[in-house]
């Protein structure tokens, strides 16, 4: 550009020097011809000094741009130093920024490796205290071991030196007596009337046994003749469901007819090999007047010992006997009372039944002494409001003072029994309500004669072996004596009820509390829906939500999902089936004890298995109806011969895994194995758990075999290969290494097992090698206790 401006500037000043020139030989040639300048001579001459006039305008603006151009150059070479340096500056940043970069990375490996280090170390300080603390435990049991077997020595020396003190047998002419023949001899005796004992014992259980099994043969004899009178009418021949109860009660019969020779086999063995033990054998071989007051002062302190106790079960016998007569005069004064109360408050509000009439504390049904649909009665103010909801008085008060306690629980009992009996496809529906009945005045047990359906109901009575369940006694040569002596202390006596420490300032909520607690799901329950969900979906996320389901009135404890129905078990209690096709509420099952945990459906048999407590009942969901109800104890019954008084003994049923025909049901640190065609227990899996099995998993495989997996709080899981008849099945392989706390979840896909623990860690197990393939940790901040894979 420089060098263009002063190429210009030259041509320029040229051209003004030629413009110059010629301007004077036009002048001087004007002027040699004549002198006087003419007007032509005078316009060519401004011509001239016009365009040298611009020319000099030109070359000044031309000067001006090139000093304008000199000082843009010297701009642009301040500006080309700055941007070098600058670039400089940023090359140094980058430099710098991937040193800072790479440390970073070293730092965080660095305090990664430290974190796992810490975390192995909390491992092994966690396992180390869990072995100090077994072995804590294992030293306190060695110290109270080692502490008895001091006392008792101490108890022997004390003996020994009471004994020398006495001296009426310590000496004969003059020189002591070894007291070992006497001991023998005592010891002789007390293990033959042990043994007498126990075979009276064992005689006696035995023929308890042999009553109650006869009876029961009758009873069943008795329903199966009603079942197979029901098949005979055209009405019911073709029930499947009889046809089922009368297999299954024939079953049951046939089990009860072979217990009864079990036992009557069982009474001949104890009989051949009872030993007859004669006193007199005894007697006459005590000689020695020494031998005869030591054998006589040990049976002296047996019978005190013995009476003693007969008297401390004889005062704890009354002492329940009293506090039964006080529970009865408690529940007198609770009836009249709330009698009373009830009786002035509808006097005062002139309150109306549903169906117009008045309420009564009177009531002709006999199925039922809590009548459902009343809880839902309202009372109403004189101005017109809406009060809330009360109770009548046939819901809360005891039966009519007409009508016994015994007739009232018989009838009720009796009614269940012939429903039962006559209408086989009889089942309750889901929503109705089952209260147990309520305290009454008499504490008479009536015995309700219900059959299971199936033999292994009797499980509990009956065990699969031709000996029965009865206490075993051992007797060895160091069998200690029964005679404890005086100074041992009796044991204390049970508490004696006092009314003053249960009692309530708001006698109405006392008295009504237990039936409150009984109540079961409201019948006024809103019917469930499934709404879109309409706020807007994030791009990044893999899972987008669509729809909300909302129906329960508590926390939603499991889930349960197929093409067509999602099943949903909550805390209120109950089981929703929505119906994803129509999004909506298909039907609820109700009627739980407690909370329902676990929930699967079997597409199949269109069988619906829920969870509660120590139960699974299982629905057909065709129906609506209630068909089986499971127990921990591995007892199966017909809704149609199932109490509504729902037992709290069992254990809890924790996790529950299905397959093609089998159920799996984890209880405590083992898993029983139901066949799902006949409803019974066919089999355990013993893993060696040292704590509750909290979830299981189920995959078929090709052999016709199914693999569980079992997690346990225990930190380990194990797998099992379960045949077609399984028996007993022992744990043939655990998982290694395990979790550092118990395992929540399982997902088995194929031969892939994933894990899911308390200690927020994920596992990825391969099932053919038995390893670890990968483990996620720190998966998310609280306990895993769920997980599902994709098809």
């Amino acid at each position: 550009m420089k060098q263009h401006y002063e190429e210009k500037l030259v041509l320029l000043q040229e051209k003004i020097q030629a413009t110059v020139k010629e301007r004077d030989s036009v002048l001087a040639s004007y002027g040699k011809g004549n002198n006087e300048p003419t007007e032509k001579v005078k316009k060519i001459k401004e011509d001239y000094e016009k365009r040298l006039a611009d020319m000099q305008r030109e070359m000044k603006s031309l000067q001006t741009a090139k000093r304008e151009h000199s000082k843009l150059l010297k701009n642009q070479s301040l500006n080309e130093n700055q941007i070098r340096t600058l670039s400089n500056e940023i090359s140094e940043m980058k430099r710098t920024k991937v040193k800072l970069m790479n440390k970073m990375k070293e730092e965080s490996q660095r305090h990664k490796e430290a974190e796992t280090k810490r975390n192995r170390e909390i491992a092994v300080l966690k396992k180390q205290s869990r072995i100090d603390a077994n072995r804590i435990k294992k030293m306190e049991a060695e110290k109270r071991a080692n502490s008895i077997v001091l006392k008792r020595k101490h108890e022997e020396v004390a003996a020994l030196r009471t004994a020398v003190n006495r001296k009426p047998w310590m000496k004969t002419n003059g020189r002591p007596k070894d007291r070992k023949q006497s001991k023998q001899k005592w010891v002789s005796l007390e293990k033959n009337i042990a043994e007498s004992t126990i075979n009276k014992q064992s005689i006696s259980a035995l023929e308890k046994e042999m009553v109650r099994k006869i009876e029961s043969r009758a009873e069943v004899q008795e329903e199966l003749n009603q079942k197979k009178a029901l098949l005979l009418d055209p009405l019911y021949a073709t029930s499947r469901v009889i046809r089922e109860e009368v297999e299954n009660l024939q079953a049951n019969l046939d089990h009860i007819q072979t217990s009864i020779r079990d036992l009557q086999n069982e009474i001949l063995q104890v009989e051949e090999n009872k030993v007859t033990f004669e006193s007199g054998d005894v007697l006459n071989t005590i000689v020695d007047p020494s031998e005869t007051s030591y054998i006589l002062e040990k049976l002296y302190n047996m019978a005190l010992h013995q009476s003693c106790l007969a008297a401390q079960n004889d005062s704890a016998v009354r002492e329940l006997q009293a506090e039964n007569e006080q529970l009865k005069k408690e529940s007198e004064v609770q009836e009249q009372l709330l009698r009373h109360l009830l009786e002035n408050r509808e006097k005062s509000h002139g309150r109306l039944s549903p169906n117009g009439n008045s309420s009564s504390t009177t009531s002709s049904r006999s199925t039922s002494p809590i009548d459902n649909g009343s809880i839902h009665n309202m009372l109403r103010r004189e101005n017109g409001k809406q009060r809330k909801k009360m109770m009548a008085p046939q819901d809360l008060l005891f039966q009519n003072e007409s009508t016994g306690p015994v007739s009232l629980s018989t009838s009720y009992h009796s009614s269940h029994s012939h429903s039962a009996a006559t209408s086989p496809e009889h089942h309750p529906a889901p929503g109705s309500n089952f209260a147990p009945p309520p305290l009454t005045r008499s504490f008479t047990t009536i015995k309700v004669q219900s059959v299971p359906a199936s033999p292994v109901t009797l499980r509990k009575g009956l065990t699969l072996s031709p000996r029965i369940n009865r206490k075993t006694y051992i007797i060895s040569s160091n069998h200690p004596s029964m005679e404890k002596g005086l100074d041992a202390s009796p044991p204390g006596s049970p508490p004696v009820y006092r009314r003053q420490t249960s009692r309530e300032e708001n006698v109405f909520s006392r008295l009504t509390s237990q039936l409150a607690s009984s109540i079961p799901m409201s019948t006024s329950r809103k019917p469930g829906k499934i709404t879109n969900y309409n706020f807007p979906k994030r791009g990044r996320a893999r899972l987008q939500c669509t729809n909300i389901v909302e129906g329960h009135s508590k926390a939603v404890l499991a889930l349960h999902a197929t093409d067509d129905y999602l099943f949903t078990a909550s805390k209120d209690r109950t089981v929703v089936v929505w119906d994803l096709r129509g999004m909506r509420e298909s039907q609820v099952f109700g009627n739980f004890p407690n909370s329902v945990v676990a929930v699967k459906y079997d597409p199949q048999n269109n069988l619906l298995f829920s969870v509660s407590s120590c139960y699974i009942k299982v629905w057909d969901i065709r129906s609506s109806k209630a068909i089986r109800t499971l127990n921990s104890q591995g007892n199966s019954t017909s809704w149609s011969s199932q109490s509504t008084n729902f037992e709290s003994t069992n254990l809890t049923i924790n996790a529950i895994a299905l397959s093609e025909n089998s159920l799996y049901t984890a209880v405590c640190d083992r898993v029983r194995v139901w066949d799902l065609r006949k409803f019974s227990v066919v089999g355990k899996l013993l893993g060696g758990h040292q704590a509750a099995i909290m979830c299981l998993a189920v995959s078929p495989t090709d052999t016709g075999e199914d693999v569980v997996v079992t997690g346990s709080k225990d930190h380990y899981i194990k797998i099992f290969n379960v045949g077609a008849e399984p028996g007993l099945v022992v744990t043939p392989a655990t998982l290694e290494p395990p979790h550092y706390d118990g395992i929540q979840c399982l997902a088995l896909r194929g031969e892939t097992l994933f894990s899911g623990s308390r200690d927020y860690v994920i596992k990825k197990w391969n099932l053919d090698s038995h390893e670890l393939v990968t483990s996620v940790n720190a998966a998310h901040r609280d306990w895993v206790t769920d997980l599902c894979c994709s098809q």
